[in-house]
């Protein structure tokens, strides 16, 4: 998946303070540089940096009633959430990213630079670690953007290589590969390429493409009896192949108006082999229905991302967004479940500094999944 730096990422939008008269008189706004290192490991002006990336930082999130970081991805294009009550009464936030589950490894979840272990997953029963809505905005100044116990030894490692290469000051390159090793499915080289070229100070295109290898999780491969996953139970399969894909992504991102207003519009695809998913079995547990995990074949997402983000005076900010996303099961012909193929999105904030006084609105719109 070689689209949006998210690691866990959060990643996304510079935040625009200026004052209305520098708008009025036509003079360029004073914004406050945002450096971020998260897509490259190395530092960059947000409007600079090469790999997509989106920032929520402090004063975004104090604009906001949002309590987790789950809240705050709601309105992030791209990204799917949903409550599901499967933590013995709490409601774990489901994260898919271009109709990519989160909670199944397709995401990272890094504080302080650190890999969380298990991130990218949230809840109980094994596969989920670290929950999105269990990390709360109070200990976050900037999301850049994620257990059970068995008799079964996995050990895993990976290495990686990379480098920037900066052409005719205007074209930036980023080759990278990647070594996984699984001790139950070997390993797997996955190459990268993200490339970034500024046609203009205002107008720059970013692309990129990826291989990626993910193993089924602890839960999908070794419970030994159903889990509980309500409205329904679950069975392991210890037969469960891992997951390779590749990805593509391609956008544009455009300020105007004296960088008041910034518009982004981003293509993307990801073909996945060996898709791990639940399906009905053929028989019920405890009196309900019994799914099982298996492999798909062959499954894809691809859609399309629009947003904007507009400043209007020196306290108001209009963020809106929109996210189209197909995707298909080839095996079977159908959609992939919890992957919508239309969303909206549009939060306004306002924020009196004098007074200390603000408020601020989240409008969204899913269609059905």
């Amino acid at each position: 998946m070689p689209q949006k730096c998210f690691t866990i990422s959060c990643l996304l939008t510079a935040v625009l303070f200026a004052g209305s008269a520098a708008a009025e008189t036509g003079q360029p706004i004073d914004r406050p540089e945002e450096i971020v290192v998260t897509g490259t490991r190395t530092p960059h002006a947000l409007k600079d940096a090469p790999v997509e990336t989106i920032l929520i930082n402090r004063a975004d999130i104090e604009r906001t009633n949002a309590q987790t970081i789950g809240d705050m991805l709601k309105a992030v294009p791209g990204i799917n959430t949903s409550g599901i009550d499967d933590v013995f009464g709490d409601g774990t936030s489901r994260v898919r990213l271009q109709g990519l589950d989160f909670n199944n490894g397709y995401g990272l979840v890094l504080i302080d630079g650190q890999r969380v272990h298990g991130s990218g997953q949230s809840g109980a029963h094994g596969e989920y670690a670290v929950g999105l809505n269990q990390i709360p905005v109070a200990m976050i100044d900037n999301s850049d953007g994620t257990r059970t116990t068995v008799n079964k030894d996995v050990v895993t490692w990976s290495i990686f290589a990379q480098d920037e290469i900066t052409l005719f000051d205007h074209l930036t390159l980023i080759p990278g590969v990647r070594l996984d090793h699984h001790s139950t499915f070997g390993s797997s080289v996955n190459p990268k390429l993200s490339l970034m070229y500024r046609l203009t100070d205002s107008t720059t295109f970013r692309g990129a493409v990826g291989r990626a290898f993910k193993s089924p999780t602890i839960r999908q491969l070794y419970y030994d009896v159903p889990f509980y996953h309500s409205p329904f139970w679950i069975q392991s399969n210890p037969d469960l192949d891992p997951e390779t894909s590749i990805g593509y992504s391609l956008g544009v991102e455009q300020w105007l108006l004296n960088d008041t207003l910034i518009v982004n519009l981003g293509l993307f695809r990801n073909d996945v082999d060996d898709l791990v998913v639940s399906e009905t079995a053929d028989e019920m547990f405890n009196g309900e229905e019994l799914r099982i995990y298996r492999n798909v074949e062959q499954a894809m997402t691809q859609g399309a991302e629009l947003t904007a983000r507009l400043l209007l005076g020196n306290d108001f900010i209009v963020s809106a967004s929109y996210t189209y996303t197909d995707s298909e099961n080839k095996e079977s012909g159908n959609e992939l479940t919890y992957t919508p193929n239309h969303q909206i999105t549009i939060a306004p904030t306002y924020e009196y500094a004098p007074w200390g006084l603000g408020g601020s609105a989240l409008l969204s719109y899913n269609s059905r999944q």
